[in-house]
């Protein structure tokens, strides 16, 4: 097994870094780049050298795709999982941490690598942590980032590295484009779904999108974009899943639900008759934002809200990885549930920083408004204002008659800054809050983003022009730039 030059590149980047004196590293590589393939040729130098290494896991299927990869470079290993015969005579090892915790069994290693590791803040890490002081840690992930504000990888990690982002892969042909597809962010009313944990109350969310004219929507946007291509689904709860596979049955694509208690051999069973085409769409139900390596899967049908960014990019990168058997050039993504408008376009650039805050994506625990009248803040649900007697509008209902348009980056950027100023009128904010979302959203924004920015915040002219040379001073010699006024 060759490793590809961005990846070779990391392995030396992150040993870089080990040697500067940071022994917990994070790496970053966008769904699809090759993560395991790395930590395969990771712990293949450390096997050649006489030392141990661990590869932690959170989910059991990934169990067999490390095993095979670290087959493939001719490194042999010990398994510590349930249904597994331990062997800890062997100088590597494969586990998932429940096991790992369960047994209290933590073998010596000289180097440890967490797959998935945007994970790693959970308490179920603090024995690793401890247990592994003195040992490299290497994590991995594709979303450096959490939902929770109080949630930070700086807590476990001492520094990032990466190279590659998405459209860089997608550039060199490692990952196929995507195109999208999205209603408008008032088709969906979400108005009363609470926060928890950070993202959208699950309950509430059934309430909201596990409706028959929802599901219906759904399978009409496959029927007439896509028909006979392979999909994935993603859903809200077991409930839904079961409505929207039922839908697609009775439409007459056969389709099949995979959930947290589908045995490994039959998840295997599916994602089989997936790539045969026997099974045209899976839904799932949080088993397939990780761990699912299906190449031949070139739909994602997004029926579930999310404000997290990182599972919404899981998500996402589960269409991404091309298929030339298949004779895959593109990734469809079917966005019923607002989430590029809420979070960006998948090729969008990320911030790489260990102390990234998550966006502000609305109210939280108790949703609120304010009454247009008196200025009073009421709760959300509230439809009569107490205080001047406004009579609030019914909240809008998706217009489930309109077709899905496909979404560019500029008309996507006017969709999120009418967002934010959204949230900001209603709670109070300044512009400059405006400000902020804008660059969590865009670390490294464009000359036209920012000339899109200032007019929706009404600044002077010229201020576009201003702020690109602040970012990119050695631009200041360009005259298409220093010219050019807004």
């Amino acid at each position: 097994m060759k490793l590809r030059d961005y990846q070779f590149q990391l392995i030396l980047e992150a040993r870089r870094a080990a040697a500067e004196g940071n022994s917990k590293v994070l790496l970053y590589l966008p769904t699809g780049g090759g993560k395991t393939v790395i930590a395969a040729g990771l712990i293949k130098q450390y096997w050649s050298l006489g030392r141990s290494a661990l590869f932690i896991v959170r989910q059991e299927p990934l169990i067999g795709q490390t095993i095979s990869k670290l087959e493939a470079v001719g490194c042999p290993c010990g398994v510590i999982k349930a249904g597994y015969t331990p062997d800890l005579t062997q100088q590597v090892q494969v586990a998932t941490i429940q096991t790992m915790n369960r047994r209290g069994l933590y073998p010596e290693a000289d180097l440890v690598i967490l797959d998935e590791a945007h994970g790693a803040t959970a308490a179920q890490y603090d024995q690793v942590f401890a247990r592994y002081s003195q040992a490299l840690i290497l994590g991995l992930t594709a979303t450096p980032f959490r939902t929770k504000r109080s949630e930070s990888l700086k807590a476990r990690f001492d520094t990032l590295v990466g190279t590659l982002q998405s459209a860089d892969l997608i550039e060199r042909g490692f990952l196929v484009p995507p195109v999208v597809y999205g209603w408008d962010k008032d088709a969906l009313d979400l108005s009363q779904a609470r926060t928890t944990q950070g993202d959208f109350n699950l309950a509430d969310l059934a309430v909201a999108c596990d409706r028959p004219e929802m599901i219906a929507a759904a399978v009409e946007e496959y029927q007439s974009r896509c028909p006979g291509r392979r999909a994935i689904a993603f859903t809200v709860s077991l409930e839904h899943s079961a409505h929207v596979a039922q839908a697609f049955n009775q439409a007459g694509i056969p389709a099949e639900t995979v959930d947290g208690s589908t045995p490994p051999e039959e998840r295997q069973a599916i994602y089989r008759r997936l790539r045969n085409c026997e099974t045209l769409v899976v839904v799932s139900v949080g088993v397939l934002s990780e761990g699912f390596d299906e190449p031949s899967a070139e739909v994602g049908l997004m029926l579930r809200p999310t404000k997290s960014r990182g599972l919404w990019l899981q998500q996402v990168g589960r269409v991404l990885r091309p298929s030339p058997a298949t004779g895959k050039t593109e990734a469809l993504i079917l966005d019923q549930a607002g989430n590029t408008w809420r979070h960006g376009l998948p090729t969008d650039k990320i911030s790489l920083s260990l102390t990234e805050a998550p966006l502000d994506n609305g109210p939280g625990e108790a949703p609120v408004k304010r009454c247009p009248d008196c200025g009073t803040m009421l709760p959300a649900s509230v439809m009569l204002c107490p205080t001047c007697s406004h009579l609030f509008p019914p909240p809008a209902k998706a217009t489930l008659t309109a077709r899905l348009t496909k979404l560019e980056a500029m008309d996507l950027l006017e969709r999120r800054l009418d967002y934010w100023w959204q949230v900001a009128d209603s709670n109070f904010y300044s512009r400059g809050w405006i400000f902020h979302q804008f660059l969590s959203a865009y670390p490294t924004p464009t000359y036209e983003q920012l000339k899109t920015l200032g007019k929706k915040l009404g600044y002077k002219r010229g201020w576009a022009k201003h702020k690109f040379l602040e970012f990119y001073p050695e631009e200041a010699q360009e005259p298409s730039l220093v010219q050019v006024n807004y």
